[in-house]
């Protein structure tokens, strides 16, 4: 995916939550979370890190502690 289908995919009104920093992109999710994109060469956003992952990770970590 690149920046041009980033906006494409997200509605007109959530634009204002997409921020570009030089080669990274940086997405506010409507619960809070936050997507971090960096932009390769040819113009390619992949996915740097995601608070849901992060969430999922330690929600998993969690639950084995707790077993």
């Amino acid at each position: 995916m690149n920046l041009k289908e980033l906006y494409d995919l997200t509605p007109v009104t959530r634009h204002h939550l997409i921020r570009v920093i030089g080669d990274r992109v940086i997405v506010s999710a409507q619960d809070g979370g936050l997507e971090v994109y960096l932009m390769d060469g040819s113009g390619e956003l992949v996915l740097m890190s995601s608070d849901r992952s992060i969430r999922a990770s330690l929600a998993a970590i969690e639950s084995k502690l707790g077993s």
